[in-house]
């Protein structure tokens, strides 16, 4: 529950803590853009940008709503909502997303545009403002040169995957085209290992072309799974083992993509 919330406009003093504000929102999703204190400031920067952030009750940014007005099309485009993972992200976004579409109708646009509603939390919140998804014939790319380097890449949000899963501890293994992660879970923390010098206790191998696949939901988990295109080892019985695999490659997952 996240209460007493107040939002005022950036500036670009509140670069530092709006990097903070999107490393922990991004940490639960795929593919988080590369971002510097450089960016935020440029992206604080412009006569056409419309920013602004919300503040919890000790004056602490925890969510900010990075928006432009693109002047030729006559369009306000919501370009990037973050919220703090320990809070609500509605109840932070909601007063951010108000002001300024308030904003972009006062400077009377035509449309409105924001990032994909398919992003889980965006849906929560985007359509009781009127927002609805169009299809675009836009094509997307994607290549892995090196396997190792993806699975470091994606060792954070499978760690943060891991400890949004409820009342289970134990260890997992995932293997990528030969190499491996190994993340472990207690009570206290949930952290990658370097080695874990006993049984894991769930096992998961694929190669790197079927996990971006998964990851990009061009391909259901469980589907490669019973397909036999995904190998599994487990000391669990079904019913955990199903629960553990879910959480860390749900049906619905989102990409964070970088177009500042």
């Amino acid at each position: 529950m996240t209460k007493g919330v107040t939002i005022r406009p950036a500036c670009k003093g509140d670069a530092s803590e709006m990097l903070k504000v999107y490393e922990s929102f991004t940490s639960q999703f795929v593919g988080s853009a590369a971002r510097t204190l450089k960016l935020f400031r440029r992206m604080l920067s412009g006569k056409e940008k419309v920013n602004w952030v919300a503040l919890d009750n000790g004056g602490r940014i925890i969510g900010y709503l990075c928006a432009r007005l693109d002047r030729q099309m006559n369009r306000g485009e919501f370009r990037e909502v973050a919220v703090d993972i320990d809070h609500d992200f509605v109840e932070v976004a909601k007063p951010l997303v108000e002001k300024v579409q308030d904003t972009f109708m006062a400077k009377k646009v035509s449309i409105l545009q924001t990032t994909s509603i398919r992003n889980p939390w965006f849906e929560k919140l985007f359509p009781e403002f009127g927002f609805f998804e169009s299809d675009t014939l836009g094509v997307f790319m994607y290549a892995v040169l090196d396997p190792r380097k993806l699975l470091d890449e994606l060792s954070p949000v499978f760690i943060t995957r891991l400890k949004q899963l409820k009342d289970w501890n134990g260890s997992v293994q995932i293997v990528c085209s030969g190499y491996s992660i190994f993340l472990h879970k207690t009570d206290e923390e949930t952290r990658e290992e370097t080695w874990i010098n006993q049984h894991v206790d769930i096992k998961v191998e694929l190669d790197q072309a079927l996990l971006t696949r998964v990851l990009f939901g061009i391909t259901e988990f469980f589907q490669a799974l019973g397909s036999g295109e995904i190998k599994i080892e487990t000391r669990l019985h079904e019913k955990a083992s199903t629960r553990v695999l879910r959480g860390l490659f749900p049906r619905k997952q989102f990409l964070i993509m970088d177009y500042w």
